[in-house]
């Protein structure tokens, strides 16, 4: 019974680590995975983990989605960010959330369900969105708003060029009604469009 109170986070991540390495995905950072796709495409995993208080377990809550270089390059992205990602239960059910336990005793078995999870349901995903093309389109359905915010205007300038990406900037900027967030990313624009110009 004490058993299942000492399991910790570190040691799910370790096992995590082993059985995406397994699967060809580089620990980039603490939780995060990349996967080479190809011409400048990147598999993305992000596993965020929350110790319950109850029962000892670990919860993961994985992201799953694709990182493009270049868009990253233009924003000044550490390797560790994601140009979309979305919640890994979205690609199983829309609507039903779900979380992956860990438990005392069962994280091999665990993290190997896991990493099948991730290869049969999000790395075809993954492979699906390597166009600029359908990262834009991705971004208009399914993004977290300041993902789309800060995403889409890069993906425009280098798809189209810098009158399409600041047209996509006025629309989000429309969006914003905290003055704060209007001037943060005004300058975030004038940044991303001046380091192009």
């Amino acid at each position: 019974m004490s058993d299942t109170r000492e399991l910790s986070t570190d040691a799910v991540l370790r096992a995590l680590d082993d059985e995406l390495e397994r699967r060809a995905f580089d620990r980039v950072a603490s939780g995060i995975y990349l996967r080479e796709l190809g011409q400048g495409w990147r598999g993305w995993v992000g596993v965020g983990l929350a110790s319950r208080k109850r029962c000892g377990a670990v919860d993961a809550d994985p992201m799953v989605g694709v990182r493009h270089e270049k868009v990253e390059k233009v924003l000044g992205e550490t390797d560790r960010s994601a140009t979309f990602f979305r919640p890994l239960y979205e690609l199983f059910s829309p609507t039903v959330y779900r979380t992956w336990s860990f438990e005392s005793g069962q994280v091999e078995a665990q993290a190997t369900a896991l990493g099948d999870a991730i290869e049969l349901i999000a790395t075809p995903y993954m492979e699906s969105l390597t166009s600029l093309d359908r990262i834009e389109a991705a971004l208009h359905e399914s993004a977290f708003a300041d993902v789309r915010r800060h995403r889409l205007p890069a993906v425009l300038l280098l798809r189209d060029g810098q009158e399409a990406a600041r047209a996509a900037a006025e629309r989000e900027l429309a969006l914003l009604d905290d003055k704060g967030q209007r001037r943060e990313y005004e300058a975030f624009i004038a940044e991303l469009l001046g380091c192009q110009g």
